[in-house]
């Protein structure tokens, strides 16, 4: 009866340790499962993060749109790009003559009074019409110029702004000026290795792409922001705040 009870006990304690510890199995298993709980939460994150740093940009684009404006306002054209490149002030650069030496480069953003970079610690690309920005002495023009403005009533600019660059479907043709922040992708402003569209909106040229994100497949992926200052725009803000006749 000793020997009976003594089995038994010694049976019935590791049957306890047993039903108390975990197995390997079991231990996989959640260790499985809190790997996927914190993978979905850090992804969560990263898109709400990544979701914010869009919000911001769109704003610093629409607040850097509304600072082109006041610079007409008060100087009777939009400012010159800034030069691009590590070493760039951040100002407009013109010639003795007044004239742009840089049509397209970063937003002069020391000129403007605006932060430097994007969400992502880019420079913005910027790109002004000539007709918005350069000294106008076109004879012709003369009578219907304003004091202090170098456009009129009936000037346009010549930058392009298209749903995608395999399109001729653009969205205005005539647009004063641009913005682009180059999202998380990049490249950055006249800065080379974009693919597809991205690289159109990289390239010196009056050529921009606006469209909706596309994230797959890598070589069509698009994240950039544009904005676009349209010459009929500019001339109701210039005539509204008495600038032309």
């Amino acid at each position: 009866m000793t020997v009976y009870t003594d089995w038994f006990y010694l049976d019935r304690t590791m049957g306890l340790k047993r039903s108390n510890g975990f197995s390997l199995i079991e231990l996989t298993v959640v260790l499985t499962v809190l790997g996927l709980l914190l993978g979905g939460a850090l992804n969560a994150i990263r898109l709400s993060q990544e979701a914010d740093r869009i919000r911001a940009a769109q704003m610093g684009l629409q607040v850097a749109r509304q600072a082109l404006v006041g610079h007409m306002l008060r100087n009777g054209r939009l400012p010159c790009a800034a030069s691009t490149g590590p070493n760039s002030k951040g100002l407009e650069e013109r010639d003795t003559d007044g004239r742009c030496a840089h049509l397209q480069g970063y937003l002069p953003w020391a000129t403007l009074g605006l932060p430097r970079n994007d969400s992502w610690g880019r420079p913005y690309t910027y790109r002004v019409s000539e007709a918005f920005a350069q000294p106008n002495t076109r004879k012709q023009d003369q009578p219907l110029l304003a004091a202090g403005m170098v456009f009129h009533l009936l000037t346009q600019g010549d930058l392009e702004i298209r749903s995608s660059g395999g399109s001729d479907d653009d969205l205005t043709h005539i647009a004063a000026a641009v913005i682009v922040s180059h999202g998380a992708h990049g490249p950055g402003p006249l800065e080379s290795g974009g693919h597809g569209d991205e690289a159109i909106n990289t390239s010196d040229s009056p050529v921009f792409i606006s469209k909706t994100q596309i994230l797959q497949p890598p070589e069509e992926a698009y994240d950039d922001l544009t904005v676009w200052l349209g010459s009929p725009q500019l001339i109701a803000a210039a005539l509204e705040a008495g600038r032309l006749p």
